[in-house]
């Protein structure tokens, strides 16, 4: 070795900048690529609907959810079902009795002496001085203390609906409460004086019987209380 030749300095390494910067942008691409397949992923499966909420990411891809149409038809009611339970529902008559006794009333269908085919409601248990209210407007008329098979008679008339009501009591055992030649519906008409005197038919003994009948066919009408017991029902023939 020549001593007398300089001695070499080491070669450093350059920086090669642009090296690392494309290093970088791969890692940093790479960063995004793969948040944005998780993204994808979990918005697709509706995991994080996360282009729901974030309108940025509307271009991520979702899963259709495809929902069974479970709604069935509903049947089509012919006019006479429809009226029928308009019929068996809407109010037909007011209550003779207060509501707490007219829930109580018992619905007769059955034949009665000649009449084959009779509906009336009829209530028991009466307390003495219970009040009697008018089931419909219109004209009454009472007996006058005749009897018919020992009963009192009380009629209201309504015209304009072609109905009568009438009530039937034991003899002796209603006081009249009004004057007037026509009453409302709800109006008290008397009360009963003694609960005592019943009408034994029907398997039963009776303070009160109402029917209904159609003026013109003398048809009688079918009747039940209410389970409110604010009105008489009409179910039907």
């Amino acid at each position: 070795m020549d001593v007398n030749q300089p001695p070499q300095t080491p070669q450093e390494k350059k920086f090669n900048g642009f090296l690392f910067f494309e290093v970088g942008l791969i890692e940093v691409f790479s960063v995004i690529f793969a948040l944005l397949v998780i993204f994808g992923a979990l918005n697709y499966f509706n995991i994080l609907p996360v282009s729901d909420s974030l309108p940025f990411f509307s271009f991520l891809p979702k899963q259709k959810i495809i929902s069974e149409n479970k709604t069935q038809a509903k049947p089509v009611l012919s006019q006479e079902e429809i009226n029928r339970r308009l019929r068996t529902t809407l109010p037909f008559l007011g209550c003779p009795v207060e509501k707490d006794l007219c829930a109580k009333g018992i619905a007769i269908n059955e034949p009665r002496s000649k009449i084959a085919s009779f509906s009336a409601v009829a209530f028991a248990d009466l307390a003495q001085d219970e009040p009697i209210l008018a089931a419909i407007d219109g004209d009454i008329k009472f007996s006058g203390g005749e009897s018919t098979q020992a009963s009192t008679l009380i009629t209201i008339e309504n015209q304009g609906r072609n109905i009568i009501a009438t009530y039937e009591l034991p003899k002796g055992s209603f006081k009249v409460a009004t004057s007037s030649a026509s009453v409302k519906q709800g109006d008290e008409i008397g009360s009963l004086t003694d609960n005592k005197p019943a009408i034994a038919e029907f398997g039963k003994k009776l303070n009160l019987i109402l029917y209904a009948q159609v003026i013109s066919s003398k048809t009688y009408i079918k009747l039940k209380p209410a389970p409110s017991g604010t009105s008489l029902l009409n179910p039907g023939p």
